[in-house]
This record gives structure tokens, sequence and C-alpha cells, in this order.
């Protein structure tokens, strides 16, 4: 796992990003290929004092078929992921 600085612009900590990472009640969105070629996904959750969050991850690819996750974007969750987070939730 990787952070990548940028992704501490808006003042979110490793601990936060960690935690949403790690909850058993973020949803993961696909938002397309990285300028790499690998997956990116925008994770929407809670940190641990209840607030919505929206993280960017791109997964890259390694020898031993682990992706390593890194992290590139990090902040308070938007109006619209709020709204495809509470979609989704619905929805199951």
């Amino acid at each position: 796992m990787r952070i990548a600085p940028e992704a501490f612009k808006h003042g979110k900590s490793a601990e936060e990003i960690e935690f949403v990472f790690a909850s058993y009640v973020t949803e993961w969105f696909e938002i397309g290929l990285s300028e790499r070629g690998n997956e990116r996904a925008m994770l929407v959750g809670f940190d641990s004092d209840g607030n919505a969050m929206e993280i960017g991850v791109e997964l890259i690819p390694s020898d031993d078929g682990d992706d390593e996750v890194y992290f590139f974007h990090a902040m308070k969750a938007t109006p619209e992921w709020k709204k495809k987070y509470s979609e989704r939730r619905k929805h199951g």
C-alpha cells in the first residue's frame, strides 16, 4: 500500500485513508484506467468520525499476482459521490 503525496492535499491523514479502505461499508466504483493502463476506482465510505470520504486508488499489478494499492486522492465526499454511494447501498 502506497499513498501519493497529492492524496494529502485536502488534509486527510494516512490513518483516515486506511480506515475507509478497510471498512466493510466502503463501496468501490470503477473509474477507468490510469495513464499507465492500470485499473482505478473511487472508494466512498466513512472515516472513524462518520464523515463521508472519497478515496481514489490505482491497482498496480505485481509479479506475485497481488495488486499493489496506490492511493492518489482523498477528501470529503462530494455530493456526486455521496449520491452514488446512497443509490448503490439502497439497491444493493
